[in-house]
């Protein structure tokens, strides 16, 4: 079971990434099906089924959520370092993300 959330962690993080929208709602309709057949297999109740359908779709949605928000993350940073690169030609500056005190400490390093 452990390993199955993980899964779908991995999976659902990995579509927040990569894919839109659409492909989230096929994994949605994979995993409700596959989250019914292990619930029958598994000869669960009527609430530990629906308990099951639940934490697997939580799951998934959540870490797609997440996903969407490193992806966010990372091209907000992307841009305002190519923002920083335009302002300041091909000298780094501390726009781009770096802290003015390690930029300094780079800069004497490499003298």
């Amino acid at each position: 079971m452990q390993y199955a959330a993980i899964a779908l962690v991995i999976l659902g993080f990995t579509i927040g990434i990569l894919f839109r929208f659409r492909v989230l709602l096929t994994a949605v309709g994979i995993v409700l099906v596959a989250s019914i057949g292990f619930s029958v297999a598994s000869d669960f109740r009527f609430l530990a089924a629906f308990a099951t359908l639940m934490v697997a779709q939580a799951v998934l949605q959540g870490s797609y959520f997440m996903g969407l928000i490193a992806k966010a993350a990372v091209s907000v940073h992307r841009e305002r370092a190519r923002q920083a690169v335009r302002r300041h030609g091909d000298q780094p500056c501390s726009d781009a993300g770096v802290p003015r005190l390690l930029f300094s400490l780079l800069e004497f390093l490499t003298l």
